[in-house]
């Protein structure tokens, strides 16, 4: 679903994570919650020194393969989990990966 390929100064685990976030609502640890929310003191504060060192990497991942509605303030975070809006997301990936079958 997500493009993994080109972001290889990202940890896959941290990719998964925040893939795991998009399509199942399932809240990432305390440095991808404060990125997903657009808190950068918060993120630096909890990053390890190689994430620390790859925050701009892990930022264009976000940007480029998750729902813009997902993450990029605590707004955007709260209410992708609080309103379930991660299951609407669900729907209309199943409904691409139909039509890209049938096609």
């Amino acid at each position: 679903m997500f493009d993994h390929t080109e972001y290889s100064d990202v940890r896959e685990r941290m990719m998964e994570s925040l893939d795991n976030y998009a399509k199942k609502g399932w809240v990432p640890g305390g440095f991808l919650e404060a990125v997903l929310r657009n808190d950068l003191s918060g993120a630096m504060m909890r990053a390890d020194h190689v994430s620390r060192n790859n925050i701009f990497h892990i930022v264009k991942y976000c940007y480029n393969e998750l729902p813009s509605e997902c993450w990029g303030s605590k707004e955007h975070f709260a209410a992708w989990l609080e309103e379930e809006k991660y299951k609407t997301f669900q729907e209309r990936e199943k409904m691409n990966e139909y039509t890209e079958s049938n096609s």
